[in-house]
């Protein structure tokens, strides 16, 4: 594994050309990164380095001056120069202060950095083409098995075997299947939480292959991982998988769920493929977010549950609630028993679609906690855990109940405790996490219901309702923007300034002189 040292004063570029390529797929390790030369240089004071990339302009010592010091001093480190800089002056200069490429920032690709980096290492072309190749393969043959998972449970049909000799020739294999729902997640962050999970895996998984697809609101990821030991200790491969989605969840309200098959070569690829699934669903049943196969998760099919919709309609419409939630809670209770995802899919789709018929013959109207959205199926993949499916159908029914004996147009009881916690909270420094923890829920989890609920994510709730409550304190109180901003909830009354005149669409002065 050659090391790399990674050499410039701006941030974003030292974090992209870290994620251009999997580096250790190819041999390569970022044992370091430098904002200057100086601190480059008292890197590799203590760090062993192989290659150094590094920028030719940087304040202080540049570059080239760089390359110079380090010639001297550690002749086996080789260089590579990249740049904004298309001259060749430059380029004739880094190559006489003995740097060995010379990479325009504008030309960094995956195929163009690696083509640099086989030139550096003396490997022939035909050998690099060919372990290129043979990479290509092994990912092209990850794809297609996890376009073959079934979302309603274990695959019905075998994984191929690999359909090449030269592909996955190490002595063993461990096979990790992810799911993670991006269901409520805004546009803008899904590339974003993508990237973050590939690269988590890249760093905790590294001698891997790994891929991704979308699937009906869902991010679906393999692993094909070899330890060079050959071992896989599963203590040791779930604290890897609980690092990778701790990482992720610090940052993106969705759930992961990870399921690790068990070691073997590649002849037991399709039995693998089984085992990684059939452990990350039964992480859906007992509320783990990672779960290592063995025999005694051997998957079963549980027996067919009946599901009455004329039991379900005379329970509607007694007066006590009770009797309903029992029922529903009893349907529940045989599922879990059960530990069968295919079941729990089948049940899904009869529940909603009776609570569907029902709705439609009571003519419930504009209800919010029943908008259409609520009854499509591909919901149950954007529910990481059984306990959130129980209390997603039971909200279903409540809410229709409601309206049926009471006539009102609630949202489903989470969401009632959510929007009161943001009422009585409002003027603290509140969020999606504070928020979950005062109803008892997950964040992801509340994330997904506010959002199909209110049409609008928990952010811009509390933000709109922030700024109703400042408009009652602008026109009947006598208090500067500042103390209004702190009222509300804002650290800032410039950013309470700026947000309010966009919501508004008019300044706070002139919201007051407008009455």
């Amino acid at each position: 594994m050659k090391r790399v040292l990674i050499v410039d004063d701006e941030f974003l570029v030292r974090m992209g050309l870290k994620m251009t390529l999997d580096w250790k797929s190819y041999g390569y390790e970022i044992a370091a990164e430098a904002s200057s030369a100086e601190e480059a240089l008292e890197i590799m004071e203590h760090e062993p380095i192989d290659i150094l990339m590094t920028d030719i302009k940087m304040q202080g010592m540049n570059g080239l001056d760089l390359i110079e010091k380090v010639k001297r001093k550690y002749s086996d480190i080789q260089s590579v120069i990249f740049t904004n800089h298309d001259d060749f002056n430059f380029a004739r200069r880094a190559m006489e202060m003995g740097a060995e490429k010379y990479i325009l920032k504008s030309e960094i690709s995956p195929d163009s950095l690696l083509s640099s980096l086989v030139n550096l290492s003396g490997e022939s072309e035909a050998s690099y083409r060919k372990g290129h190749s043979v990479k290509k393969m092994e990912e092209k043959y990850l794809d297609e098995q996890l376009l073959k998972l079934n979302l309603s449970g274990v695959q019905e049909t075998v994984s191929d075997y690999p359909y090449s000799d030269h592909m996955f020739c190490e002595t063993s294999y461990v096979i990790i299947i992810g799911h993670c729902s991006i269901n409520s997640l805004p546009d803008g962050s899904i590339s974003m939480l993508i990237e973050t999970v590939m690269n988590l895996v890249s760093k905790f998984f590294c001698q891997s292959i790994s891929r991704y697809i979308i699937l009906k609101d869902l991010l679906c990821f393999g692993v094909i991982y070899h330890d060079e030991r050959d071992e896989y200790p599963k203590e040791l491969m779930e604290d890897k998988g609980t690092s990778i989605i701790k990482n992720t969840v610090q940052y993106f309200n969705a759930d992961i769920n990870l399921g690790i098959s068990r070691a073997g070569t590649k002849e037991y690829f399709p039995q693998m493929f089984q085992e990684a699934e059939t452990a990350r669903l039964k992480g859906f049943f007992h509320n783990g977010s990672v779960w290592t196969y063995d025999e005694q998760l051997k998957p079963t099919r549980g027996e067919y549950i009946r599901i009455s919709a004329r039991k379900i309609k005379e329970l509607i419409e007694e007066e006590d609630q009770e009797p309903l939630m029992e029922y529903m809670n009893s349907i529940f209770r045989k599922l879990k028993e059960a530990g069968d995802y295919r079941m729990v899919t089948e049940a899904f789709i009869d529940l909603l679609s009776i609570s569907k018929s029902l709705i439609e013959n009571y003519d419930t109207g504009d209800i919010p906690g029943l908008n259409p959205v609520k009854f499509e199926y591909h919901n149950l993949y954007a529910i990481s855990h059984m306990n959130h499916v129980q209390m997603y159908v039971i909200d279903v029914y409540m809410a229709i109940w409601g309206f049926l004996h009471n006539r009102k147009s609630p949202y489903s009881g989470l969401i009632r405790e959510c929007i009161g916690f943001i009422e009585e909270n409002y003027s603290q420094n509140i969020t999606l996490d504070n928020a979950a923890a005062a109803v008892n829920i997950s964040s992801s989890y509340l994330s997904f219901i506010f959002k199909q609920e209110t049409g609008i994510n928990f952010s811009v709730y509390l933000t709109n309702h922030r700024i109703e409550m400042s408009k009652k304190l602008i026109l009947k109180s006598n208090l500067k923007i500042y103390e209004i901003a702190e009222q509300v909830g804002f650290g800032s009354p410039y950013y309470f300034s700026k947000v309010f005149k966009e919501i508004v669409g008019m300044t706070c002065k002139e919201f007051k002189n407008r009455i």
